[in-house]
């Protein structure tokens, strides 16, 4: 008669026991290692800089012809109609951050683009409220990604002058496009809306 062979089984109880061990949750400094990474990876892709400058767009900046207004965008060699200039540069913030923002750096409003939906705003300027040259992902270490800020320098005409630049939104990109052929040393002009806070002209 053949030999039975034995069998080692494990009590309910010692199985029981393992199950716990592996389901342990995580301890208290892991959970908090874990909210401090998930906080500083919003953190920066908040930082992410959106925007660029085409590359077959030859731009210049210097003083603008419109009295007061400070510098200005020129075009440095002729450009056809419908040409993209580029997407306007900018952090994305939601309404509520910037207006927060807005509280104790009010100057910040003269750069930043507030999206057709009033959901979204591009924000190209520092903690200060001045525009960002360029506008870095991380300012110690901008190689790894930075982007030119040359469209928000881009003035609205003197009373009566002419807007040759028209805005495009498209999938989250506010585009700059030329509105007719423009000459060499034309300097761009932009109409900035109906939102925007035109109190400080003529000042």
């Amino acid at each position: 008669m053949p030999r039975a062979i034995g069998v080692r089984r494990c009590s309910s109880s010692s199985r029981r026991r393992g199950s716990a061990s592996a389901l342990e949750a995580p301890s208290y400094g892991t959970q908090v290692v874990g909210g401090l990474l998930a906080l500083a990876a919003v953190q920066l892709a908040e930082r992410w800089p959106r925007g660029y400058l085409s590359a077959g767009a030859a731009l210049e900046v210097r003083e603008s012809s419109v009295a007061g207004a400070g510098r200005g965008v020129f075009c440095a060699s002729p450009l056809a109609a419908n040409t993209i200039l580029g997407s306007y540069p900018g952090r994305q913030l939601s309404v509520r951050a910037y207006k927060r923002k807005l509280e104790s750096v009010p100057a910040a409003s003269g750069y930043c683009w507030t999206s057709q939906d009033r959901l979204r705003v591009l924000d190209p300027t520092d903690g200060a409220g001045k525009l960002c040259e360029p506008l870095c992902w991380l300012d110690a270490a901008p190689w790894l990604r930075s982007v030119p800020t040359t469209l928000a320098l881009i003035n609205e005409p003197g009373v009566g002058g002419d807007v040759n630049v028209r805005t495009d939104e498209v999938e989250g990109e506010v585009l700059f496009v030329t509105e007719r052929d423009l000459y060499q040393g034309e300097e761009l002009f932009l109409d900035y809306g109906l939102m925007y806070d035109r109190s400080s002209y003529g000042r």
